[in-house]
């Protein structure tokens, strides 16, 4: 029974009674060998504590028989402050054996944890003749455990249980915070549910290459063949030798005086990025790296770099990203390699130290990058200076980037209005930029706003201008053509076979768009066919990793999603239980939780707070309305917290007072 006491009367106001039995009623149970479920009811209908028809003994009768511990397996995320993760569970199994209980919760295989309810899984119960075998008892359960498909707080329990102090009775209640080795785990691996789909995957649909014998080349991974080419005994001149020449200050002024708009080649990075999950290995870029640096000399750069490819190589691929970069510098030594650079994130997803942003950038430039594509997630300036005052030290090219958003010509969104740019785009010229990028990262930018833009910019900066766009929407290859009218001076492209879709627009086919114009470039168009046949043999090794878009979607406009994020936030959807037939209300909420951060640039990481918003309210049914109500409980997104906290940075405008 529980009460609320007056402080100033001294009266008594009844809240509840609450008749349930604690969660730790299963320990009690194994070791007095008591029904307590049954003996609540049977003392309910009357039965008194200590007759025969009760099976609950007198106090002094009652004896202990061995030891017992407790576990609730639940799928809260240890490594993300214990928030409940929600799923669907595609692989259980749970413990057995002797002096092992489970009192189940809703855990099997097929089963979808939404977030509405208890994050709990099941009960374990161990009991022993002992402390120390109740415990070795606890720790074979949990290690038999198998959930996939949701993280659980299993590997922090098996922690937990292995640590000394915990053996020894050494702790208190502020042991899990002043301990963090406890939360130190080992990624498992998932082998045994892969070979179990691939053996039923064989079973129901046959195995193809046995059922086509007769054509068996049609089954063979054919490797991506070089394409040929007279290699000279020296390397042809290419822009880094205008470079190294001129300098940086001197080169950005060689690039205004070009009468033909140059191109930039972003296969090597956001073209994969975007299409394959960044999962091109070093050696497939390293083959064609001579090619390049023979019969492309005349692009401007190759963006081969930076962005996710660091963390990708390390956590998928097993690569040392360094080493890649060593490879491609030794072989295109007269080709200007670019890095995208997230400001004070450098290639991470929070802000860093600024010895730690000062020497990575140090190091990149002298193992080989050329020009610094230098952006923050939300437009602040504040959290770029440092990263350009550390390009500008090693000489090298820095290139500060707009990210564009909105609709320049859209008045019921003037805060991303031209002044807007314009103003930006002052602050870098007085920072010492020495190319001014507009990363249109959602490719939001259409031809006539194009126009626009690139004219007024470059008026009032007088610096070079390079445009970096997606073709989600399919149009790209207008609006670059549009950039180009309007003065550019570089843009982005993917070889054709990686263009398209959430990638870069055509780069065989724009470079033969502007022949016969004023503005024809002398990029080898045999060269870039050759390179196109490569890049298409490659992607075939990667199918893998391919997204499930068709066609480019107007749809865009509405949820303002990355490029390089679209595809990532499909397979996070899916893998939180979200079908297709949902996708449209996600690009809707995503483009509400936008709304309700204010209108934020979303680039990473911000995009993928909003992803995460988006996903946690369609799998909860929230909408704006609950999330903004002070009497719906909300569990917010980690990342979202820590942007609220100012870990990302300052946005454009302060995020609103009734989400803060």
């Amino acid at each position: 029974v529980e009460f609320l006491v007056d402080k100033t009367s001294g009266e008594f106001y009844f809240i509840e009674v609450n008749p349930r039995i604690q969660v730790e009623h299963t320990i009690t149970e194994v070791i007095t060998n008591i029904d307590i479920v049954k003996s609540q009811i049977l003392i309910a209908s009357g039965a008194v504590i200590g007759d025969e028809n009760c099976p609950v003994p007198k106090q002094e009768h009652i004896t202990m028989n061995g030891h017992a511990l407790q576990c609730r397996v639940t799928t809260e995320n240890a490594e993300n402050n214990f928030i409940p993760d929600y799923g669907r569970i595609s692989d259980y199994r749970s413990a057995t054996g002797f002096g092992i209980r489970l009192d189940a919760g809703n855990a099997y295989n097929g089963a979808v944890i939404k977030p509405f309810y208890d994050s709990m899984l099941v009960k374990v119960i161990a009991f022993a003749s002992s402390e120390h075998e109740a415990v070795v008892k606890m720790q074979r359960a949990l290690s038999e455990f198998k959930v996939r498909g949701v993280a659980t707080n299993l590997p922090f329990l098996e922690h937990l249980l292995a640590h000394e102090k915990f053996s020894n009775f050494d702790y208190n209640t502020k042991f899990i915070d002043q301990t963090p080795e406890l939360f130190h785990f080992r990624k498992p691996r998932n082998t045994i549910s892969r070979l179990l789909n691939f053996m039923g995957e064989i079973i129901v649909n046959g195995n193809e290459s046995v059922q086509n014998r007769a054509k068996p080349q049609d089954n063979i991974i054919k490797l991506p063949l070089v394409p040929h080419f007279d290699k000279f005994q020296d390397t042809p001149k290419g822009t880094r030798d205008v470079f190294l020449a001129k300098g940086a200050n001197n080169f950005s002024q060689w690039i205004l005086e070009q009468k033909q708009p140059l191109i930039t080649d972003t296969t090597m990075r956001d073209g994969h990025q975007s299409l394959l999950a960044t999962r091109f290995r070093t050696y497939d870029l390293s083959q064609i790296a001579p090619f390049y640096a023979n019969e492309l000399n005349q692009l401007f750069s190759l963006e081969c770099w930076g962005g996710a490819t660091f963390d990708v190589a390390m956590r998928f691929l097993q690569e040392c990203p360094w080493h890649r970069l060593e490879n491609l510098r030794a072989a295109m030594p007269n080709m200007m390699l670019q890095m995208l650079l997230r400001g004070s994130n450098a290639v991470g997803y929070k802000n860093y130290a600024d010895n730690a942003v000062q020497y990575f950038i140090q190091r990149s430039a002298d193992t080989g990058i050329d020009i610094f594509r230098v952006f923050d997630s939300l437009n602040w300036v504040d959290n770029m200076k440092l990263a350009i005052e550390s390009v500008l030290k090693t000489g090298k090219i820095c290139e500060t980037a707009i990210c564009y958003t909105g609709d320049i010509f859209d008045k019921n969104r003037s805060l991303y209005n031209l002044d807007y740019y314009i103003k930006m785009a002052q602050q870098f010229k007085a920072e010492g930029a020495h190319i001014i990028a507009i990363k249109d990262m959602a490719g939001l930018l259409k031809p006539q706003q194009a126009k626009v833009l690139i004219k007024a910019v470059k008026e009032e900066t007088n610096l070079p201008i390079h445009l970096h766009t997606h073709d989600t929407s399919g149009i790209t290859s207008a609006t670059i053509m549009a950039a180009v009218e309007a003065g550019v001076n570089i843009f982005d492209a993917a070889m054709d076979s990686m263009s398209g879709l959430t990638s870069q627009a055509p780069l065989g086919s724009l470079v033969h768009a502007l022949k016969h114009t004023e503005y024809e470039t002398d990029i080898n168009s045999e060269a870039l066919a050759k390179a196109s046949t490569y890049w298409l043999q490659t992607r075939r090794l990667y199918s893998a990793f391919e997204a499930d878009n068709k066609a480019g979607t107007a749809e865009v406009y509405l949820h303002e999603m990355p490029g390089g994020q679209y595809t990532n936030l499909k397979a996070q959807a899916k893998a939180s239980g979200i079908g297709d037939d949902q996708w449209h209300l996600l690009a809707k909420l995503y483009a509400d939780v936008n709304q309700l951060f204010g209108d934020i640039v979303k680039v990473t990481p911000s995009s993928k707070v909003v992803g995460d918003m988006a996903i946690m309210m369609l799998n909860a049914n929230l909408n704006i309305e609950d999330v903004l109500d002070p009497q719906v409980s909300v569990a917010f997104p980690e990342s979202v917290v820590s942007m609220m906290k100012g870990e990302l940075g300052q946005p454009t405008k302060p995020f609103p007072k009734a989400l803060q």
